[in-house]
């Protein structure tokens, strides 16, 4: 691996690996110094062997995509309803309804086709 590549790899490594929760960091621990927990996270990093670099990057990246699932996207979905709760009946200005509000009048469904916020009727 090229060095450059190699420091590239490791400082990118710090940096997410910080971005894990505690239990992933410990994993993260467990997998990559099995036999001394007692080193820091940037000790483990730096004794990481060349040919297991890109792995660790792959893994801690996969870990923090399902972090960003887990934990923000419910919290975007709440906002995105709450929003919309928000404008029920409202246009915008040139004659549209806001999307429950279609929902409403074209369909029997209980919660809106575009922003999933439950449809009163």
């Amino acid at each position: 691996m090229n060095k450059t590549i190699e420091t590239f790899a490791r400082k990118t490594l710090k940096v997410s690996v910080k971005q894990c929760t505690e239990t992933q960091q410990h994993i993260f621990k467990r997998m990559y110094s099995h036999n001394n927990l007692d080193l820091t996270t940037n000790e483990i990093i730096n004794n990481i062997s060349t040919d297991k670099l890109d792995w660790a990057l792959t893994q801690v990246e996969i870990t923090l995509k399902k972090n960003i699932v887990k934990y923000l996207e419910p919290i975007k979905a709440q906002e995105n309803k709450e929003l919309a709760q928000e404008n029920v009946g409202l246009n915008d200005g040139l004659g549209n309804l806001d999307c429950c509000e279609k929902t409403r009048n074209e369909s029997f469904s209980s919660h809106c086709k575009t922003c999933g916020t439950p449809v009163v009727f």
